[in-house]
């Protein structure tokens, strides 16, 4: 932005504050959208991590209560369940 605009206006400070306002708006308007799409992509990512990292998360919790469900199953007819450990 600097160099686009530094060559299609003149070159040197400026003494007006005039001047120094339409440059501030000037990179405002060219970087601002530049600096929010990239803010907009770092927050997409992140969504779809920490929606990843939950998914994950709550699929260890099922399959860790059953296999405690499983391994402590009992019934009338046998103490406990005897079958592979997980």
């Amino acid at each position: 932005p600097f160099l686009f605009y530094f060559s299609h206006h003149e070159a040197s400070f400026s003494e007006k504050q005039v001047d120094w306002g339409a440059f501030g708006s000037y990179m405002g308007g060219v970087v601002g959208p530049i600096v929010a799409a990239i803010t907009l992509l770092f927050l997409i990512g992140s969504y779809q991590r920490s929606s990843k990292q939950g998914a994950l998360q709550t699929f260890m919790q099922s399959l860790t209560a059953h296999v405690e469900y499983a391994t402590n199953y009992k019934t009338q007819y046998s103490g406990a369940y005897t079958g592979h450990k997980y």
